[in-house]
């Protein structure tokens, strides 16, 4: 085998074990988030609020800071916005944040939290068309099997 070629081997190999091993650092699935949102005098502009509790013992967390990237699952890669960090509210373990949706439709808002762990939460909201009146039935009910999906992740 030749030199150069047994040192990228190694480096390959290296590579792999440091994709495949578990992420001891990341303290996964130790957060909960609850996310309502209530739609601004703005088309597309909603007003969030977020709390966030220790998924094993249900106290609030305080201090968190995170970043909120928002993307549509039905259009992937099509709609970019800046990326919203959660501001403290003036309760324990509260946040919140302002969202500039650029069209209605189903988004997916990606929690990723950095203080006091490394973690990922997902919420999925539904953005009605301009002037549209909320709609009931259907709606109502793809939004109540999007939640109960999200609640089976969480618990994970």
């Amino acid at each position: 085998m030749k030199p150069l070629h047994f040192a990228w081997t190694i480096v390959v190999f290296f590579s792999a074990l440091t994709v495949w091993a578990p992420p001891s650092s990341i303290a996964a699935g130790r957060i909960r988030a609850e996310v309502t949102c209530e739609p601004a005098e703005d088309p597309l502009v909603y007003h969030c609020t977020i709390r966030l509790t220790d998924r094993k013992t249900g106290r609030p967390i305080e201090g968190a800071i995170f970043k909120m990237h928002t993307s549509m699952p039905s259009m992937p890669m099509a709609h970019y916005a800046p990326p919203v960090e959660g501001k403290p509210g003036t309760a324990p373990g509260v946040y919140h944040a302002t969202f500039h949706f650029a069209m209605a439709g189903r988004w997916m808002i990606d929690i990723r939290t950095t203080v006091p762990s490394r973690d990922q939460v997902q919420h999925m909201i539904m953005v009605p068309k301009k002037g549209a009146p909320p709609e009931r039935g259907k709606h109502e009910m793809q939004m109540q099997k999007m939640q109960k999906t999200q609640k089976k992740h969480q618990q994970r």
